[in-house]
């Protein structure tokens, strides 16, 4: 560790600002600061405490006086005065050199603190015209004091077209809205924090705009002296919000009217929200629903499955599935559904489920399987044959009262693609046959 000769004069030349001398015992300043004190050198060529650096030694220097600059916790340096001839410095030479150079200090602290300020000021100014957001101070008559670039923007017109300007002359469309408020700070030193205003400005005309501001008292000495503005412009958030909410609007009521019915659970299967369709496959209502969680559904469902289970392994296989849901205190009514369930990344819940009521569709089917027995039935009885077609795989289908008919056991496939004749038609009848069956596949 070196000092540096700063300022000095009777210094040979170039030597200021350039020479350096070791601290500590290598030379007097470096020992003044160890000692924190004066110390006097009466002949610096049988000095023991310290040895004489080349800087004193070659200019000759035989005594004086060297003190420290600065505070003993915090030392800036060492002032020093020499002479090439013997003198027998007191005290009081001490003490002078030492007011000197708590002098100096004064002014060196000064200038550094003086320093640090410009420096804060020059990151506080840079922060303040880079912030993304608007940000001024206004003076006790609402002038603007201080602009930065983004709140000119935001107001549509330049830095210097409002400092020395009131805010109402600066934005006369919104002045009535934000005018109270500011005042308000002012006589009340009570800030206005994150509210919301609404409205216009010549940046973009005829266009409504939404901006979240802050207004801060600028406090000094006590004294309520001005206002603190920030400004964001919010605009794409609330349209963005506004968006959303529409958007949740038309799923809810897409959810409340859909002809099928849709429910939210958690995965511990309670009902968190269903839809209309929903209640009324299990022919229960919106307050009997909550009054008893999911309990009501569960006790519909097939017997040997649990809720739990059954939403895990629907939203796992992700098929629908046909299910029979009983219905009635007793279970006396029941009702076909097609069920599907599919998990969400919602935190409130696990499931969505959707039912949609296909008895109308199963009872078809059962019908239509009956009348096809009764058929069959009836065709056995009354011991004639029957036969069909399927058209997915181009062949025909023989009862077994038809084989009969032919002479061929019941066992006996019968390999007869549609519209062609069976071989065990006669020759005769052939032509026949193949009208009658081309007549039966005109709707194909």
């Amino acid at each position: 560790m070196e000092l540096e000769l700063l300022a000095g004069c009777g210094w040979q030349e170039g030597l200021v600002g350039n020479a350096t001398v070791s601290t500590g015992i290598e030379s007097q300043a470096g020992y003044t600061l160890s000692t924190s004190a004066p110390v006097i050198v009466r002949d610096l060529r049988t000095e023991k405490r310290f040895r004489g650096p080349h800087l004193l030694s070659d200019h000759n220097v035989v005594s004086g006086i060297s003190v420290v600059i600065g505070p003993e916790t915090r030392p800036w340096g060492v002032l020093g005065t020499h002479t090439m001839e013997p003198v027998e410095f007191t005290l009081d030479d001490a003490n002078f050199i030492t007011a000197a150079a708590n002098i100096l200090w004064e002014a060196i602290e000064r200038s550094e603190n003086e320093e640090m300020v410009a420096r804060q000021l020059a990151d506080i100014d840079a922060i303040y015209q880079s912030a993304p957001m608007g940000l001024g101070v206004l003076d006790l008559d609402l002038r603007y004091v201080r602009v930065n670039a983004a709140l000119a923007e935001i107001n549509g017109k330049s830095i210097e077209e409002h400092l020395g300007h009131t805010v109402r002359e600066v934005l006369p469309e919104l002045a009535e809205i934000v005018e109270p408020m500011l005042r308000g700070v002012l006589a009340t030193g009570e800030p206005v924090l994150a509210t919301e205003v609404t409205g216009q400005t010549k940046a973009e005309p005829g266009i409504t705009q939404h901006w979240l501001i802050n207004y801060i008292p600028l406090v000094s000495r006590g004294h309520t002296t001005g206002v603190n503005i920030s400004v964001i412009n919010i605009s794409a958030r609330k349209r963005a919000e506004q968006a959303l909410e529409a958007s949740q609007a038309r799923l809810q009521q897409l959810v409340r009217f859909a002809p099928v019915g849709i429910g939210f659970v958690t995965q511990q299967g309670e009902l968190l929200e269903a839809n209309d369709a929903l209640l009324n496959i299990f022919h229960t209502t919106r307050e009997d629903s909550r009054s008893a969680s999911w309990q009501w559904i569960e006790n519909a469902l097939p017997i040997g499955e649990d809720l739990e289970t059954l939403l895990a392994r629907l939203a796992w296989s992700g098929i629908a599935e046909t299910m029979e849901i009983r219905r009635g205190d007793d279970h006396d009514d029941s009702i076909w559904v097609l069920t599907s369930v599919n998990e969400v990344s919602e935190e409130n819940y696990q499931y969505v489920i959707c039912m949609a009521d296909i008895s109308a569709q199963k009872d078809a089917e059962l019908a239509l399987k009956e009348s096809e027995e009764r058929f069959r039935l009836a065709a056995r009885l009354a011991e004639f044959g029957t036969y069909y077609g399927v058209v997915a795989t181009n062949t025909m289908h023989w009862s077994p009262e038809t084989k009969k008919i032919f002479g061929l056991d019941a066992d006996t496939k019968v390999a007869v693609n549609i519209g062609a004749v069976p071989d065990l038609v006669h020759k005769d009848d052939r032509e026949r046959v193949m009208q009658k069956i081309q007549a039966s596949l005109d709707p194909f």
